[in-house]
């Protein structure tokens, strides 16, 4: 297991195939619903606050896990900053939806946010709820909210 401190915000920890078998949970088991998987998710916070002095304990935090094709994940740790949680984060699959999506707009007002994730064909949208067209949900779903070092390390932020 590797930890490596991204920022004040964010951490990546790398866990080998011998490292899940340790802790006795496969990927599709690392989920934070069962109590397997939140055991060791907390496992590893208590073990990044003592190798990088990240303390996500009282935080609310964004989880992406990442499958690599030799057996090791990837986790993404960050720790969510306070007005991100006044808005809804849609993402879409692929161009196409982004764009069927970004039609329902009449127009775009400057709190609203658009992302493509760099190197893949997927995309994101930063909308007040009170501004979400009614049939969002049929191009995009309605996902947690990453970060705003997420979206600054691994997106591109949208001129529209």
């Amino acid at each position: 297991m590797k930890l490596y401190r991204l920022g004040e915000n964010e951490i990546r920890i790398h866990l080998t195939e011998e490292d899940l078998d340790a802790f006795e949970i496969t990927t599709k088991e690392f989920d934070y619903d069962s109590t397997k998987g939140r055991r060791v998710i907390w496992e590893l916070f208590d073990r990044a606050k003592e190798e990088t002095g990240f303390d996500a304990a009282k935080e609310k935090v964004y989880i992406q896990l990442y499958p690599k094709n030799d057996g090791s994940i990837e986790l993404f740790v960050t720790k969510l900053e306070k007005e991100e949680e006044d808005r809804d984060f849609f993402s879409f699959s692929d161009s196409d939806a982004f764009l069927s999506a970004l039609s329902l707009f009449d127009k775009v007002e400057e709190d609203t946010v658009f992302y493509r994730l760099k190197e893949k064909d997927r995309y994101f949208a930063l909308i007040p709820p009170h501004r979400i067209p009614p049939d969002m949900s049929e191009f995009g779903e309605k996902i947690s909210l990453p970060s705003k070092t997420f979206l600054r390390s691994r997106c591109q932020k949208l001129s529209l």
